[in-house]
């Protein structure tokens, strides 16, 4: 359920291998087969070790992160501070956001240095994720000073309206879901994977609280690298539910959304280091179907992160200041 979040509130290459020999004439077959079926798929070498989640702490990554909505691209750049928490937990905090790209220009070319920075400052403020040492999202730190720190960089902003919107339960509850899926689609869902198990497995994973089924295909491995897709059909009565658990922050849209939704997928791409479970390439994209004043239409949500762990640091900021 978790997969539509980011719809309704608010990122792998396939290669095409040609092995080309020299123009030799075969000799005749004698079981007669034809030239027209092709030759079969050779199996993927499954990795040989299940995964064992392992990020340092501290450490700072760099991270860019592309964002496609309804067709529209922008563009961010954050820091992903890792830092150690209590009872061998981490805690993962995304700081210095810079806009770089807006409906797919330059930034700096789309809005003035205020509004850039406004939208930067807001944009950053997001809680701390906590994760327990195997790697399960174990939830969110941090609500309430994330408010107080969006109040002491934009002196004079009016904050009644999240001030009350973190205050409530539903509305807590959608953030650390939004947060849950981020990580599933990072680190989380792919602990589930069972080299053991096939190349296509379903799994059943917590996405925040709730419980996620979804269809984990391999897609590649080779030099300690794995690429993994994951599939999740969504239904008319899994966006119903989410609705209702999103009611505070769509607010009064005019349309009872119950009756116009008719479905959707969420799809779930990572390049890893395997086993750790360090991402270099993230993808997640949901789709929504529904239909509205007669027409069938389709809302896309798309993410994909770069995460660039060569020039990560030991810089992470762990003493509460940010």
């Amino acid at each position: 359920m978790h997969g539509a979040h980011t719809v309704l509130a608010a990122s792998l290459t396939a290669l095409a291998l040609c092995s080309c020999r020299s123009k030799q004439v075969p000799e005749p077959s004698s079981t007669h087969a034809s030239d027209d079926v092709p030759a079969a798929t050779p199996a993927l070498a499954a990795p040989a070790s299940p995964p064992h989640f392992s990020w340092k702490a501290p450490r700072a990554i760099p991270v860019q992160e592309d964002i496609e909505k309804q067709g529209r691209k922008q563009q961010v750049q954050f820091v992903l501070d890792v830092c150690p928490g209590t009872d061998g937990t981490l805690l993962i905090t995304q700081r210095d956001l810079h806009l770089t790209l807006v409906g797919g220009v330059p930034a700096a070319s789309a809005l003035s240095p205020q509004e850039r920075q406004q939208v930067e400052i807001a944009a950053s403020e997001l809680p701390t994720m906590i994760v327990d040492r195997a790697g399960s999202f174990a939830g969110v730190t941090g609500i309430d000073e994330m408010v107080a720190r969006l109040a002491r960089a934009v002196p004079g902003l009016d904050l009644s309206a999240l001030r009350s919107g973190v205050g409530n339960a539903a509305t807590r509850g959608a953030l650390q879901g939004e947060l849950a899926k981020r990580w599933l689609d990072w680190v989380g869902l792919w602990l589930a994977y069972d080299p053991s198990q096939g190349a296509s497995q379903a799994v059943t994973v917590d996405g925040g609280g709730a419980s996620t089924a979804m269809t984990i295909d391999l897609k590649g491995s080779s030099d300690g690298r794995v690429k993994l897709r994951a599939h999740q059909s969504l239904t008319a009565s899994d966006l119903e539910d989410l609705v209702q658990s999103l009611g505070p922050l769509l607010g009064d849209a005019g349309v009872d959304m119950s009756q116009v939704l008719r479905g959707g997928d969420s799809v779930m791409d990572v390049d890893t280091e395997w086993p750790e479970l360090r991402p270099r390439h993230a993808h997640m994209r949901t789709s929504i179907r529904f239909v509205l004043a007669g027409q069938a239409q389709t809302m896309v949500d798309d993410h994909e992160f770069l995460f660039d762990w060569k020039s990560a640091t030991d810089d992470a900021r762990c003493s509460g200041g940010r």
